[in-house]
């Protein structure tokens, strides 16, 4: 049941939106300001990067960082 929650395509694309949208910004309002999101495990955060990367393709490569640490 987590799984479903965790790995919710929708649920994942409203948190991402929001974050662009609403987030703390820098530079004048212009850029995001860094933001630590939390997943569950290795595969969440892949997952959370693939649907960032499909709402955001501008971005691809160069917005998220994966810290496994």
């Amino acid at each position: 049941m987590v799984n479903k929650s965790l790995f919710n395509i929708d649920t994942v694309d409203l948190v991402i939106k929001d974050l662009m949208e609403k987030g703390i910004k820098v530079e004048g309002g212009d850029k995001l300001g860094k933001t630590i999101i939390f997943a569950a495990n290795q595969a969440h955060a892949d997952f959370i990067v693939e649907r960032f990367n499909a709402l955001y393709p501008e971005y691809k490569g160069r917005f998220v960082n994966l810290n496994e640490n």
